[in-house]
């Protein structure tokens, strides 16, 4: 349901190989020589209980045993290992595995994910070749040649197709930003990762090879929003039922008959052969939440509207960033940010309303943006990550108040049973309003700087005081 954590998983500032081996032409042994040899820059570390050293490199016992954390981790054990694995990843604060182990039962899929889930730790796989970052020297895959630098990302969630074109790729000089075999999607899938993409500053369009889709609505909007900024170039597989029904084998997947997926891209955007024959479903996507729209006044007075947001509020954006401090800015992304460009502002006002929500406070003609309260929910949609920002010559005016009780508000009808958040330790407004709202406050062990806000839902709002 979010792109949350994946940066962990694609751009990553260390790695750790789990399963790591000394066996030529196993698994293990060529991952590690792939991750070794790529040309990765940052701290790669390998674990086996089995092993001391494999060639000139320790290797350690456990993962307790890492001298620190790494922030992705790959993985070629057994299955049944795996959720034990994810558990202890979490714990020592990794936040991105890439399982290429195959084999797992619907049970164990699921036990990967409970053991991943209180810690928001992303998993691409199970049952996958591993992921290529040419940019960062990144070869974290078995059975793919290192594939040279370029914009095209490529996901896939055929191995053998995506071996063919990466040999007739690097035959015409084709490059990549991302290579992603994303195996059998039991975390991040096609959705997750066109919403990372379509923000990367590093690709500028995106090949997909799709067998089947699990999530067709969550795609279609995922698609869609991504098309809007850059071209989204689809194959599809399974085009007849006998095809179609091993695809679905392959990747456990919800839809597998083409004219479900033509459906789908035919609303979503990217561009893709439509059979005029068969059924032709129809894939809803939510509406503009109109009863979310809400008329109220600040403390001195001023009659505002608070309501989802829109995309034509981008232009709204300049007048109301060139009114924060250079604070607040610091406050809202927790570090100091001079510009705004418009691909940064576009993706603040396009949002699909049934993956994620914005709420603005606009003065009563619409034409000037007071503030932004913005809801961003983890992939199982029990809990979400809030952010807000009001204009700094409005603080004390009760908005930030306004909105987040909005924000809680909605939270608490979607389902969500938790709202957290990251306060910067100077941000003492923000700490206030968390205290009387109900907030739990913690300190980081990560970060000193840091105070993570947490409310259980639902919750009772107090006033402003």
């Amino acid at each position: 349901m979010t792109i949350r954590n994946i940066e962990h998983c694609l751009r990553p500032r260390s790695v750790a190989v789990i399963g790591a081996s000394s066996d030529l032409g196993s698994v293990g042994n060529t991952l590690t020589q792939n991750i070794l040899t790529g040309g990765f820059q940052g701290p790669v570390t390998l674990v086996n209980p089995h092993h001391s050293s494999i060639g000139e490199h320790r290797c350690f016992k456990s993962i307790e045993a890492l001298p620190e954390a790494p922030e992705l981790a790959v993985i070629a054990t057994p299955p049944d290992t795996v959720p034990g694995i994810i558990e202890a990843l979490g714990k020592k604060g990794t936040r991105g595995a890439v399982v290429i182990t195959a084999g797992f039962s619907p049970a164990l899929k699921q036990a990967i994910l409970d053991a991943a889930q209180p810690y928001c730790l992303r998993i691409i796989g199970p049952n996958c070749l591993g992921i290529s970052v040419p940019e960062l020297g990144l070869n974290a895959n078995f059975g793919l040649n290192a594939p040279n630098a370029g914009s095209l990302a490529f996901l896939s969630q055929s191995g053998a197709l995506m071996t063919g074109i990466l040999d007739w790729a690097a035959a015409r000089d084709i490059g990549f930003s991302y290579v992603v075999s994303m195996g059998d999607m039991t975390d991040v899938d096609v959705g997750d990762l066109l919403d990372f993409l379509a923000a990367d500053v590093s690709t500028s369009a995106i090949l997909l090879y799709l067998e089947t889709i699990p999530a067709a609505r969550k795609f279609m909007s995922a698609a869609r929003s991504a098309a809007r900024a850059k071209p989204v170039i689809v194959i599809k597989s399974g085009r007849d039922a006998a095809a179609a029904q091993a695809a679905a084998t392959h990747t456990g997947a919800l839809a597998g008959s083409d004219a479900a997926v033509s459906a789908a891209f035919r609303r979503a955007g990217p561009p893709k052969e439509v059979e005029k024959d068969g059924p032709n479903p129809r894939l809803a996507i939510r509406p503009y939440p109109n009863q979310w729209e809400r008329w109220t006044e600040t403390l001195d007075g001023e009659r505002i509207l608070v309501r989802p947001i829109k995309p034509a509020d981008e232009h709204l954006y300049g007048a109301f960033v060139s009114k924060l401090s250079p604070d607040d800015i610091r406050f809202r992304f927790l570090a100091p940010r001079k510009e705004f460009s418009h691909k940064f502002i576009a993706r603040f006002t396009q949002i699909d309303y049934a993956r994620a929500m914005a709420f603005v406070a606009l003065n009563k003609d619409e034409t000037e943006l007071y503030g932004v309260a913005r809801l961003s929910a983890d992939p199982d949609y029990l809990s979400g990550e809030y952010a807000i920002i009001v204009r700094s010559d409005l603080k004390g005016t009760g908005i930030g108040w306004i909105l987040m009780r909005h924000l809680i508000h909605y939270a608490e009808r979607e389902g969500l049973k938790e709202l957290s958040g990251d306060v910067l330790e100077h941000n003492t407004r923000m700490l206030d309003m968390c205290r009387q709202l109900g907030f739990e406050i913690t300190a980081d062990p990560e970060d000193v700087s840091i105070r993570k806000v947490r409310l259980k839902l639902p919750a009772p709002i107090q006033d402003a005081a």
